[in-house]
Parts: structure tokens; sequence; C-alpha cells
């Protein structure tokens, strides 16, 4: 009995017996029958109801992973009905391919520009959708992010059937399943219209910014100097990083009293615009006469954002008419001061005297007789 069952060990414990020495008796042979019987009756119970509960484990965690997949079946329902959803308000277009280059889904912005509804774009070709030139592109662009297998970003321009058109910044990519398998593209086309449109008149601006002969200075709100153009540097001497930062009084000549420029001031707060002749100074020292225009920038917001100051050289101008005045009062031969320069000085000295109350003297000599 060295062998016996570890359960059978006990009992022939419980009714006195050791495992070396075995039953005598009838009667210990029945008692020992019955302890065994007993036991094993015990241990097929214990062993039905250990069953029993596993099955009905078993059968739970079968009932709660079942749930648990409906419900993220649902959920994941939920989230790719928001995805659709989202999909087709965006003004973006969006548009996937499978690898055989037809379409596997877009969304209304793409439905637009092809111009048909999404059930007769699902499994159609570009050439069924668009013109031969435009099919041509994007079968290119398309097939090119396939070969590669890397994003591409271009920029195109896309006509609807009303032949509007606009321009489009587009983003091509791969797309895989969950094994990293390759199903084909997903391309994403952002509208850019109103950004190259600005971009186009910045540029124009900047060409008139340079081009002009006019000297342009444009400041900020204080009035600091943010960019001159290339004229404002031929007719003052400064270069763009020189003016850059300064004030403008950096060319002030000396010849205006503050009540000129306080009268500045408050012409472009009341009505945003000043012009007129202002004397400037160079970098070299010397006077500039220039007729100048002021004008406040508002920005978005009504508030004052910049200043730009136009102006022109008129030094050729003052020296015309400095030469017209001379020529009016000096006689052209001799050089010397005419009648008409006498009488306009006679008459200012003529004023001064009244005003002061003192005389004036003239003295008249016939050159003739000397």
């Amino acid at each position: 009995m060295t062998d016996c069952h570890s359960v059978l060990l006990r009992q022939i414990k419980r009714i006195g017996l050791s495992e070396k020495q075995p039953p005598d008796s009838r009667d210990q042979w029945q008692k020992f029958l019955q302890r065994v019987s007993k036991t094993y009756q015990q241990a097929d119970r214990d062993r039905y109801t250990l069953e029993r509960s596993l099955d009905l484990s078993s059968r739970e965690m079968r009932n709660l992973y079942d749930q648990l997949k409906l419900s993220s079946r649902s959920e994941l329902g939920r989230e790719r009905a928001l995805l659709w959803q989202v999909m087709h308000l965006l003004p973006d277009i969006i548009y996937f391919k499978a690898l055989d280059d037809s379409y596997m889904g877009c969304n209304e912005a793409f439905c637009h520009y092809a111009g048909k509804p999404e059930a007769d774009i699902i499994g159609a070709y570009d050439e069924q959708l668009f013109s031969k030139k435009f099919a041509r592109h994007l079968l290119e662009v398309d097939r090119d992010v396939i070969t590669h297998g890397q994003t591409l970003n271009t920029e195109e321009s896309w006509r609807d059937p009303q032949q509007h058109e606009r321009i489009f910044e587009f983003y091509r990519t791969p797309l895989h399943d969950d094994h990293d398998e390759l199903l084909g593209i997903l391309a994403i086309g952002h509208d850019i219209s109103e950004r190259k449109a600005n971009e186009e008149a910045l540029r124009r601006s900047a060409i008139v910014f340079e081009s002009t002969t006019d000297g342009v200075v444009i400041s900020d709100a204080r009035g600091r100097v943010e960019a001159v153009n290339r004229a404002f540097t031929r007719i003052m001497g400064y270069s763009q990083q020189e003016a850059r930062g300064k004030d403008p009084f950096l060319l002030d000549s000396g010849r205006h009293e503050a009540d000129f420029y306080k009268a500045i001031k408050q012409a472009l707060m009341r009505e945003g615009n000043w012009q007129g002749e202002l004397w400037t100074r160079n970098k070299d020292g010397g006077l500039v006469p220039t007729w100048a225009s002021i004008s406040q920038v508002k920005n978005t917001t009504g508030q004052i954002g910049n200043y730009v100051t136009v102006f022109s050289d008129i030094s050729h101008i003052k020296e015309s008419q400095r030469k017209l005045e001379h020529l009016a009062n000096h006689d052209p031969l001799t050089g010397l001061p005419n009648r008409m320069l006498f009488i306009d000085r006679l008459q200012t000295a003529l004023h001064a005297a009244e005003r002061d109350a003192q005389k004036v003297a003239v003295l008249f000599m016939d050159l003739d007789r000397l």
C-alpha cells in the first residue's frame, strides 16, 4: 500500500491503520471501504460543483465577450458615422483611391468638383469624372504616391462644372490597413485661392513700392520707421537698415516750428491724412524740399497700425521758381534789380515804417549823368 492514493492514506489513518499495516479483520475492511466510498462521493460532488462553476464562468465570460464585442462594434460604428459626417462637412476636397485607381470614397467637396453624387463616383475612374487632361494629371500624381510609398504635396488648379477655378494645396499619402498592407491613397486638398490672391496683391504692391520714383516710408503706430523704398534711399541717402527703427525726425530740417508738426498731427487724427510742402534734411546735411502726403492705415480692429508717407523731391521746382523770381526782379542784361523789385522793397519798407512810426528816406540817382 506504499503507492496508495493520498486520499486513501488519509482514510486509513482515520480508522487507526497505517499505510504499512493493512486491515486484518472484516470489520476493519468494512470501515475502510465505507470511508473510501464516502470520500469518492464527496470528491465527485466537489468536482461537479467545480465543473458547474467553471461552466457558468465560461458562459458568463462568453456573454461578456459578446457584449463587449457588440459594444465595441456599436462604438466603432458611431465613431465612423461621426468621422464620415465631419469629412462631408469639411470644405476641403477629400478622396480615397484603390490600387487599381478606382475611387473608394469621397466627400461633398469632391462631389461638387466632379459634378456627380458619391454613389456614381465610388468605383469610377478619373477619365469617367474629369476632362482627359485633368484625369491624366490626377492619375500621374496619385500613382506617384503609390509607386514611391511617400507623401506628396502639390498645388493644383481645380474647376467645377461651372468652370469656376480655385487653387488647392494637396496632401497625398499612402493608405494602409491594420496589417500595414497597402490599400491605396488618401488625398486632402485645402483651398488656398484667397491666400494666393493676397500673395499676388502683395507682390504687385512690392513692385510698385520699389519701382516708384517717389520716396515711400512705412512707419508703425508710434511713428518708428519699418520700411523704406529705393527712391527714399536715393533722395535721402539713408539705406533700409539705417532708417529702420528710427524716428521720422531723423529727417527734420530745422526750418519748421513745433506748431507746424502739431498741425500735421491734428490733421491726421481728424481726417486721417495730411498733404503739403515739407522741408527735410538728407544724410549729407543738405536741405531737401519735398511735397509729402501722410496717411493713416488702420488694422482690422479699427486701430491705427501704420503711417504711410509718400513724398517727391521738389528741389528742381524750387530752383525753377527761384530762377523765375530772379528774372522777374532783375535786369537780364546787367543782373541788377529792376523797377519791380524796387517797388516791392519800397512797399515793404513803407509798411515797416508805418508800423513802427518811423520815416523812410528815398535817394534817386540818374546813372546816365554820372
